[in-house]
């Protein structure tokens, strides 16, 4: 298994297929939901938060953030 894979890996296929995805954590840094944006509407992507917690084992800031990346 690979781990500390960079979050633009895993991002950048999400944005070529979404136009937006939002990233939401908790107040300990662990990514708790993500959505993107699918027809207009957003829909929750379970896959997508598995696989950023997962590989992506980089540190988040410790606070309760929305980080909503756009093409």
């Amino acid at each position: 298994m690979i781990n500390n894979i960079p979050y633009t890996f895993i991002l950048i296929p999400y944005l070529t297929k979404y136009r937006e995805v939002k990233i939401h954590t908790d107040d300990t840094g662990q990514i708790i939901k993500t959505e993107r944006l699918e027809n207009g509407f957003w829909s929750t992507d379970r896959n997508l938060c598995k696989l950023l917690n997962t590989y992506a084992n980089q540190p988040l800031p410790t606070e309760n953030l929305t980080v909503t990346l756009k093409q």
